[in-house]
């Protein structure tokens, strides 16, 4: 208990420091540069930075935190699926190592299961931290995202470029765990 305590207060204080990040990255990826648009594109980092500090101030840096403050559970899901999935894996009589593919397996089960578990998320953070431009405001905050996008596009709002996301997160994760397995197998030989 206390290292998921930990893990998620680490994880709030990282939400906190980096959603500024965050939202220029979003800001950046959803730009149009249409010309005569009206709309002027960013510079850069800095100069989206810079904009929506000065045009939306320092709350404009933090749009989306809400979100990223609940995906903070998305480790703690992955670790709590990956050691069960683990567990499964190992028999009851002899305790031994799960098989070297195993680990790789379990590392990218576990991975989807917290993906789809905290996904929604990442599509409100997303929503919330586009560029207003002077359009209406249309995902005001987590609750109204959530209503908007649902009622718009359905549940399946809700897991928009999920495939993709898998298809990246999933075999960086087996890799990750398959790693982790091999150097704590590494450690344990060695003592």
């Amino acid at each position: 208990m206390d290292h998921l305590v930990s893990g998620l207060e680490a994880g709030a204080v990282v939400s906190l420091v980096t959603n500024p990040v965050w939202v220029v990255k979003t800001r950046l990826q959803l730009q149009d540069r249409v010309p005569g648009s009206g709309i002027r594109a960013y510079d850069g980092a800095i100069d989206c930075f810079r904009s929506i500090a000065r045009e939306e101030g320092v709350a404009g840096l933090y749009r989306g935190l809400l979100p990223s403050l609940l995906l903070v559970s998305h480790g703690a899901i992955q670790m709590a699926v990956y050691e069960r999935l683990k567990k499964l894996g190992i028999s009851e009589d002899n305790h031994a190592a799960l098989v070297f593919t195993s680990h790789g397996l379990c590392g990218a089960l576990s991975k989807a299961s917290a993906t789809m578990a905290t996904y929604p998320f990442q599509v409100m953070r997303s929503r919330m931290q586009q560029r207003l431009d002077n359009r209406e405001l249309k995902y005001r905050g987590l609750a109204s995202s959530v209503r908007l996008t649902l009622r718009r596009e359905g549940v399946l709002g809700m897991y928009k470029g999920l495939g993709a996301n898998l298809l990246r997160n999933m075999p960086s994760s087996a890799i990750t765990f398959l790693v982790y397995e091999a150097v704590v197998s590494l450690i344990a030989q060695s003592v």
